[in-house]
């Protein structure tokens, strides 16, 4: 049903879309969730959408303004490695990419170095450093640790524990510094002047440095509906942005002070929704300029990278790859990074894409990619198994590809409507998925 109309849609007239299912759970309240037209496979429950969403588009960036860092899964291990892209998205080269798990990234306040978590096999997480002029590596912590984040003075690094403790490390002499050990909290982002710590519980809180003392940055009623986590300040410590119930909200921070008390209030009436259904919206990350947010969303069932401009409410894709991209942070452009090592430009497994649009009418792309050089055959069947139509038969040389299938079987016959399966195939392996078409 769609619910902006009191209708039920034509699925005929659906291409390749996402839309809203309603559904009943087990205590009798409605929820609305993003259903694929193609699977029929109900991913996750969502409050409704604006009816006004800011569509995802690619508006213009100067590439050189930054690049970005992030975590992806995209190696040739399918283990988390750190990769690096320019602002727009291209480029994408690994920085990171070893048989251990790399990943959660944080940068130093020059740009000239990042940190992030390492854990090989059964070991102890360790926080290594990483020189991105000269490449050198060191090993700063090594024990139970997550989502490390630098502070802006460059004199610590902040992480949580698995019980939700939060250490902070002097970098000067890489020693734990004692601190408030009755707060239990995830997600942290440093105030700009480096004495305070925001943070995510069932609100978002702040805490001080100097002395524990914590409170609510987000508190009353209006607040009290939804989870909130992953909050990041904004450069100029103006504004605040936050994730609640799986979207991305921004808005302005009030700043209190009175003797030697202050806090910081944001009010739920003058935040706004800046993502419109966004799946799981992860890792909101400012820009130096604060123009951007990057951030992380399962827009199609795996995680991508977004990017909101941030006076416009603007989104455009920065990545759409078959395996996670998550955890984006932003380096200067002009810091060099000696560290890159191999080109995996070359696809790393063979891989059959999902065919678009999907479902289709007159015409459908399928793409696959090739880790080597193939004798590739790429198949339509009907759900019996007979073979409706052959598009390849082939040597390839290691790459990625792309082919059209109009509807039509090997006689040159429009296929009748329904579900059809096509299968890659090479002599060391095969993959199939399915498609849909509507005539």
């Amino acid at each position: 049903r769609n619910r902006f109309e009191e209708v039920f849609w034509d699925l005929r007239r659906i291409r390749n879309e996402l839309v809203y299912l309603e559904a009943v759970d087990g205590d009798g309240h409605p929820e609305w969730g993003w259903i694929a037209v193609d699977d029929f496979h109900l991913t996750d429950a969502l409050p409704p959408a604006k009816e006004e969403c800011p569509p995802v588009e690619r508006f213009s960036i100067s590439p050189n303004i930054a690049r970005i860092a992030f975590t992806s899964t995209r190696g040739r291990l399918s283990q988390e490695g750190i990769y690096t892209m320019d602002a727009d998205g291209v480029h994408v080269r690994p920085l990171i990419d070893t048989p251990c798990r790399e990943h959660q990234p944080t940068r130093s306040p020059d740009g000239g170095s990042i940190a992030f978590v390492q854990q090989c096999d059964s070991e102890d997480p360790q926080i290594h450093l990483l020189d991105l002029s000269t490449g050198e590596q060191r090993e700063i912590y090594r024990g139970d640790a997550q989502r490390p984040t630098w502070s802006p003075d460059g004199r610590y690094i902040a992480f949580t524990t698995s019980g939700g403790y939060i250490e902070l490390i002097d970098l000067s002499t890489t020693e734990l510094i004692p601190f408030n050990r009755d707060l239990k909290a995830a997600h942290l982002s440093w105030y700009p002047d480096s004495k305070w710590l925001a943070c995510a519980r069932t609100q978002i809180c702040a805490v001080r440095i100097a002395d524990g003392y914590d409170f609510y940055v987000t508190q009353g009623p209006d607040w009290q509906e939804h989870w909130k986590e992953h909050p990041a300040w904004s450069p100029d410590s103006s504004q605040l942005a936050l994730v609640q119930n799986g979207d991305l909200w921004l808005g302005p921070v009030s700043h209190w002070r009175e003797g030697d008390q202050e806090a910081w209030i944001m009010k739920r009436e003058e935040t706004r929704q800046v993502t419109c259904g966004y799946p799981h919206v992860t890792s909101p990350s400012w820009s130096a300029d604060g123009h951007y947010i990057a951030f992380a969303a399962e827009l199609d069932g795996d995680s991508d990278l977004f990017q909101l401009e941030v006076a416009t409410g603007r989104i455009r894709r920065l990545t759409n790859h078959m395996d996670e991209d998550t955890e984006p942070i932003w380096l200067p452009w002009d810091r060099t990074t000696a560290v890159e090592i191999a080109d995996h430009s070359l696809p790393v497994t063979l891989y059959l894409q999902p065919n678009a649009p999907n479902p289709f009418n007159a015409r459908t792309i399928i793409r696959y990619s090739l880790p080597e050089e193939a004798h590739v055959t790429l198949t339509i069947y009907d759900l019996q198994g007979q073979k409706i139509r052959e598009l390849v038969r082939q040597h390839h040389s290691a790459g990625t590809y792309q082919t059209p299938w109009d509807g039509r079987d090997d006689r040159g016959e429009k296929a009748a409507s329904g579900i059809y399966l096509y299968r890659l195939e090479t002599a060391k392996s095969a993959q199939t998925r399915k498609m849909a078409l509507i005539q």
